[in-house]
C-alpha cells in the first residue's frame, strides 16, 4: 500500500487525503441530497472510503467544506465519485 498524500494549505484551504479528518456526518448530509444516493449512514460512508482515496478541503475554521473520493488501482484505472 501506498504512503498517503500530503496534506497541503493554499489561501487558507487545507486540502487533505487523511480519511481520519473526514467529517463522515457532513459527507452522508451532502450525499444524501443528491438524486443517486438516499439514507446513506456514516457507516456506509466510512466504509465507501475504506480502499478509496479521500479528499476533503477544509476551511480557516477547520470545518470540511468538500469531499470527493476516487476509487482506483493506483495504477491505470481511477474512477472520480461522491464529489460535494
Amino acid at each position: 500500500m501506498t504512503e498517503p498524500l500530503a496534506d497541503k494549505v493554499i489561501n487558507n484551504y487545507h486540502y487533505s487525503c487523511n480519511k481520519e479528518k473526514v467529517n463522515l456526518n457532513l459527507v452522508a448530509t451532502e450525499l444524501n441530497k443528491t438524486y443517486w444516493i438516499k439514507n446513506y449512514t456514516e457507516i456506509e460512508v466510512a466504509k465507501s472510503i475504506e480502499h478509496c482515496i479521500a479528499f476533503s478541503v477544509f476551511n480557516a475554521n477547520k470545518e470540511q467544506i468538500a469531499f470527493a473520493r476516487v476509487i482506483t488501482d493506483r495504477f491505470t484505472f481511477a474512477y472520480l465519485s461522491d464529489v460535494f
